[in-house]
């Protein structure tokens, strides 16, 4: 079964600068059976968006929960994980089904998808764990 552990390396901050303006990534390391992090964009346009997110573990595994705006949390489902790569998914979301995180180097990759191929975000690392 797959656990918090294996994605360990998740756990940082992370920024994305690209020619919309900036987004952050902030994941804490696992304690109590979950990681916290926050999602940021500060846009070029001022229209700054926010998420707050949630990877837990229970008894069937772990889930991914995502809060646009603060909205309630959509549930995604760990599927797939090593020491690169998490991959989680929702077949029953509108959008996106599948939230993937993957480590390319030094950069962090994180990418959504629908029925076909989403946008991405090539992450790098401001600094080790918060």
């Amino acid at each position: 079964m797959l656990t918090l552990e294996t994605i360990t390396w998740l756990a940082g901050h992370w920024r994305c600068r690209d020619d919309t303006g900036v987004t952050e990534e902030l994941w804490l390391p696992p304690a109590g059976g979950m990681m916290l992090g926050l999602n940021r964009h500060l846009p070029d346009d001022g229209n700054v968006g926010f998420e707050f997110l949630r990877i837990a573990e229970d008894s069937t595994g772990v889930a991914y929960y995502a809060s646009p705006g603060g909205a309630g949390p959509t549930p995604f489902r760990l599927t797939a994980a090593d020491d690169a790569i998490a991959v989680f998914e929702n077949p029953q979301h509108d959008f996106p089904k599948r939230i993937e995180y993957r480590l390319d180097g030094e950069m962090l990759v994180a990418s959504i998808a629908g029925a076909g191929p989403g946008p991405s975000w090539t992450f790098e690392r401001v600094s080790e764990r918060p």
